[in-house]
Parts: structure tokens; C-alpha cells; sequence
């Protein structure tokens, strides 16, 4: 959360308080990201309980872009949430100048809904991630663990 870079691309143009991030919201779901013994990221899930909806926004650190492990985080992530969740869509927005992630988000399945001049809004069902061809090669690949705290 302190690179600028990673919290532009997240939370711009403020960044994020940590301490605020983990307090907020019990109905959310929020992860922290281990790859081989490091923290690389981090994956929040927030719920709007009026619409019944999550909201996918995660980060990778920077020294991982173009290293594939986004991709495959957000795959093991998705399926393990749409197992988790009733309703099985899920939505997300991205910035419009962030064009590593919205290939990224097309590419597992999310669809474009909405377009304003700064964001991306986008939704993913249950039926298009599971009937992505590239979603399930990543699938055959992936193997996850979530560990509760």
C-alpha cells in the first residue's frame, strides 16, 4: 500500500490509510497475498448490501507486473469466491490508463458495462468465467490455499 505506483493504480488518487482498510466492513472480504513465503499482493471483496453485490479490486506489487501472477491470483480467487458467494456475478471497475488490468479482467471473462471517461465498469458471472477456455487452462495449473485469521 505505501508504492505509489500500486496505490495509484488502486485507490487513486489518495492511496489508502492500512489500518482503515482492515478496520472497515466485516461483510467484506479482504486477503492478503502470499507467493512463495512473500507477500505480493492483496484482493478485496466489498459488499453493497442494498444491491447484493461484491466488488472486485486487487493489487499486485509492482516488482510482479508482467509476471503472469496476476492472472493466476485472480482465476484461484474468482473460483474460490464464487463457490464461497449466493449470487454468482461479480463486478469491478477499473481506471481507464490501467491497461495491464482491464486486458487482464477481459481476458477471465469480465464484461464492460458501463464507461465514464476515468473508469472501466465491469461485471463477471459465474457461467462466463466457467466457460472461458483460458480460464480453465489457469484452473489445471493453479493450486490455492486460503488460510483464515
Amino acid at each position: 500500500f505505501e508504492n505509489d505506483e500500486f496505490a495509484k493504480m488502486l485507490y487513486y488518487p489518495n492511496g489508502v490509510d492500512i489500518k482503515t482498510y482492515i478496520a472497515e466492513s466485516a461483510v467484506d472480504y479482504k486477503f492478503v497475498v502470499l507467493y512463495q513465503e512473500e507477500k505480493i499482493g492483496f484482493i478485496h471483496f466489498y459488499y453493497n448490501s442494498l444491491l447484493n453485490k461484491y466488488t472486485y479490486v486487487g493489487g499486485l506489487h509492482p516488482s510482479k507486473f508482467n509476471s503472469g501472477l496476476g492472472v493466476y491470483l485472480s482465476v484461484a480467487i474468482l473460483d474460490y469466491m464464487f463457490a464461497k458467494i449466493e449470487r454468482k456475478e461479480i463486478f469491478s471497475g477499473v481506471f481507464s490508463y490501467n491497461n495491464r488490468s482491464y486486458k487482464m479482467l477481459l481476458a477471465i471473462g469480465f464484461k464492460v458495462y458501463k464507461q465514464t471517461t476515468e473508469k472501466h465498469m465491469m461485471s463477471l458471472t459465474l457461467k462466463d468465467f466457467n466457460n472461458s477456455e483460458f480460464v480453465n487452462r489457469i484452473k489445471q495449473r493453479v493450486k490455492y490455499t486460503v488460510i483464515w485469521l
